[in-house]
């Protein structure tokens, strides 16, 4: 029990220092030329004009994976097939450019 306790914390502390990096990357782009962070970052998959001029810039990288099905058979020798299970995993990055063509602000899901 001490040792799951201590696995817990460590995955935790992983975590969150894995989630600063990533705060930390995004917010060095604050104040950017939204030209210099696509010529880093490449074209995005999704440009979306706001109410101000501005834009958001849409970095999608998440996935779809589709997990098969599982069979139960019962003592009664019955089998009942479970159908394929689709799940999609959230990974995004999305920087909002003001009207001048700088970022001001981003935000972040998923490793």
């Amino acid at each position: 029990m001490k040792r799951l306790a201590i696995v817990l914390l460590l995955c935790s502390l992983a975590s969150c220092g894995r989630s600063e990096a990533i705060s930390k990357g995004m917010d060095s782009w604050k104040g950017a030329p939204m030209t210099r962070l696509i010529a880093s970052w490449g074209p995005p998959h999704r440009i979306i004009e706001d109410e101000n001029g501005g834009r958001i810039l849409v970095y999608d990288y998440g996935e779809t994976v589709e997990r098969e099905g599982t069979s139960v058979t019962y003592p009664t020798g019955i089998t009942v097939k479970q159908p394929n299970r689709t799940s999609r995993a959230e990974r995004w990055r999305m920087f909002w450019i003001d009207a001048k063509g700088k970022v001001v602000r981003w935000s972040w899901r998923g490793w």
